[in-house]
């Protein structure tokens, strides 16, 4: 009867293990995302920045030179950041789920070894004494 009840504690003690690693998992890849939303916003919005003032550049002169205006390559530059930005976000992502994945494969492997160690057999001392 105790052993039984040792099963389901350790049991559910896996189980709330398992539940809070998922949460904290999901947690992290949720922040992730948001900040990935963010970033995304900004660069649409500087997109439209870059075209009106392409825009209006064209519209002004007779012969622009968009490459040298400061407010375009400013623009480019503040891009050109967000999307390297985008991608560690990415990868942050799968770095998270590459962890999550390996650490129950490294628990399983601990809990093997210390269930051989908990092999060992129970006696009854008083039938040793006989």
């Amino acid at each position: 009867m105790a052993t039984l009840l040792n099963e389901l504690r350790d049991l559910f003690r896996d189980g709330a293990t398992f539940v809070a690693d998922k949460a904290d998992e999901m947690a992290k890849i949720g922040k992730l995302r948001f900040d990935i939303l963010a970033a995304q916003r900004n660069i649409d919005k500087l997109f439209g920045e870059l075209g009106s003032r392409t825009y209006e550049l064209v519209a002004t002169q007779a012969k622009p030179n968009i490459f040298k205006d400061e407010e375009v390559q400013k623009t480019i530059d503040e891009l050109k950041k967000l999307e390297k930005s985008l991608e560690s976000k990415r990868e942050e992502i799968e770095n998270v789920k590459q962890e999550k994945a390996k650490a129950p494969k490294e628990e399983a492997k601990s809990k093997e070894d210390k269930e051989s160690d908990d092999d060992v057999e129970e006696v009854d001392v008083e039938e040793v004494k006989k």
